[in-house]
């Protein structure tokens, strides 16, 4: 089955706030995003969520993961440890993604990482959250997890825990923990 242009795959639509920008351009959008291709890793990270949300994404990626920082491709962060001078850096964000250490989304053939979890000096991931990752990998599959921390949660009062873990992590692991118990016992 194939994707057909200009949408996301299905995966990525959360059912409760499913909804197309309309305002978003889609020929600036690309254009953001072949400008981005050489520009730094920030605007890698925005112009990958516009370019998501101008495919029809929702609340997953505008309002989550957007605000949080963006998403940045895994191979990306490869090149941010080489440079940082891990010797093998593509094995290393393999084993995150692969031990479920990382939120990650696959979107066509790229492999998606949100930037909140990564101590922007090393690239490689913060203490606080791995630990809610932890926490809740053996009960959410990759995309519920990554709506989990992109989606509003009322135990942050309606702040998305990607958004509050830079501000109130143990809340966030709280949060977890009370989400794990509702959810599995």
């Amino acid at each position: 089955m194939t994707t057909p242009r200009n949408t996301v795959p299905p995966f990525l639509f959360h059912a409760s706030s499913l909804s197309v920008d309309s305002s978003v351009d889609p020929m600036s959008t690309m254009s953001c995003w072949r400008e981005a291709d050489a520009g730094t890793m920030a605007e890698r990270a925005h112009a990958m969520s516009a370019l998501l949300a101008m495919a029809g994404g929702t609340g997953l990626i505008r309002n989550g993961f957007h605000r949080s920082g963006g998403l940045i491709e895994s191979d990306e962060v490869a090149s941010q440890l080489r440079r940082r001078g891990e010797s093998k850096p593509l094995s290393r964000v393999a084993h995150w993604i692969v031990d479920r250490d990382v939120v990650s989304l696959v979107w066509s053939t790229r492999i998606l990482l949100p930037r909140f979890q990564f101590d922007e000096q090393t690239m490689t991931p913060r203490q606080d959250a791995l630990r809610v990752v932890h926490e809740l990998r053996d009960v959410f599959d990759d995309i519920a997890l990554a709506d989990w921390f992109a989606s509003p949660n009322s135990w942050l009062d309606g702040a998305a825990p990607a958004e509050a873990l830079r501000g109130v992590p143990h809340h966030v692991y709280e949060a977890a923990r009370a989400d794990r118990f509702v959810l599995h016992g």
